[in-house]
């Protein structure tokens, strides 16, 4: 926890049991003292005496959650595993510091990723990719954000389909495609590809789309894939409606011009979850939001959360023996538009 202005940035520094700010699991938010914080299953008392003093120089430090502060659990416990926790950070931070220390770390992060993955694409997902999406979708990041609500006030009201519309319009119109540097998977921050007036790869695109969405109150994730023109990655954005509604909505949003932007293909393409009726394809090779899929050999969702997900492929490619086992609930689904 550190002070930046009036509030506290609270950071999960990829724990097992999760923090909670105000109901929802985060990786990185702001607050103010005294809402509401859940440490695993551990409530933090802001009148721990610890906290005081962080409290009431509130223009710097920073504080790490002392083991005193969980108060249900068990003291001696807590104390112990406090000590070895703290003994096992300033080995961590001493091997860090070194170059052979961080290849041995990111090599045993990929020995994890790949031991705990369903197929070889997912874990070079959660190995490679991962780990630069956790810091790129950040929702409090001002500059995204801050673009991102301009642009969903032309639709104002609570998180809405035509909002997503609008920030997809909008990057997608001006988008121009720049190739990474050479040899390295690098996802460049949202903010960056903003300032550079809307530039860099297909990744970048996605990922900034993520980030605008979830920065106005939305859900969204990256897709990773590879197809018939190799590797791809796109974004798909949660929307809490029935797939006519939103096929419906988009098409108004669009009014005269949804036929010419859809052109012979005047429907939707989402994939559905248990948690989330309509995942609205946002790939920038579409012509509109919710534009057919290209065609798959595999395909990975990773999660702001670091959560990573095996996905049903969209037909057109030979599927990898793997991705033929995913649940074909994730497959992607199409809604004709021609009647709303």
């Amino acid at each position: 926890m550190s002070w930046h202005g009036d509030k506290i940035l609270i950071e999960d520094m990829s724990s097992s049991n999760g923090t909670f700010a105000n109901g929802e699991r985060i990786d990185r938010v702001l607050i103010r003292p005294g809402d509401e914080v859940q440490l695993g299953q551990a409530v933090l008392s802001w009148a721990e005496p610890k906290l005081k003093a962080f409290l009431k120089y509130a223009s710097k430090g920073t504080v790490v959650v002392p083991p005193s502060m969980l108060g249900n659990m068990a003291r001696s416990t807590v104390k112990i595993v406090g000590v070895l926790l703290a003994t096992a950070g300033l080995l961590f931070i001493g091997v860090w510091n070194t170059e052979p220390g961080r290849n041995f770390l990111n090599y045993l992060r990929l020995q994890h990723a790949v031991a705990t993955s369903d197929t070889d694409e997912e874990a070079f997902v959660r190995s490679t990719m991962v780990p630069q999406l956790r810091r790129a979708l950040d929702p409090t990041e001002p500059v995204v954000r801050n673009t991102a609500v301009q642009l969903a006030a032309r639709n104002e009201g609570t998180f809405r389909v035509e909002q997503v519309a609008a920030i997809w319009s909008h990057v997608r119109e001006r988008w121009r495609y720049v190739n990474d540097p050479r040899g390295r998977e690098y996802v460049a921050m949202p903010r960056e590809s903003i300032q550079n007036q809307y530039a860099g790869d297909c990744d970048d695109f996605a990922v900034t789309l993520a980030a605008m969405v979830r920065s106005i109150g939305g859900e969204a994730r990256v897709v990773f894939m590879e197809g018939a023109r190799g590797g791809h990655a796109y974004a798909e954005a949660c929307v809490r409606e029935d797939a006519t509604t939103v096929a419906t909505k988009i098409a108004r949003f669009y009014g005269r011009n949804w036929a010419q932007y859809a052109r012979n293909r005047q429907h939707i393409a989402y994939r559905s979850s248990a948690d989330c009726p309509v995942w609205l394809n946002l790939d920038w090779n579409a012509s509109v939001p919710g534009g057919d899929y290209e065609p798959e050999r595999w395909a990975v969702a990773a999660y702001a959360d670091g959560r990573t997900e095996v996905l049903a492929v969209a037909p057109g490619a030979q599927p990898t023996p793997r991705a033929r086992r995913a649940s074909t609930a994730t497959a992607p689904q199409r809604l004709s538009t021609r009647r709303q």
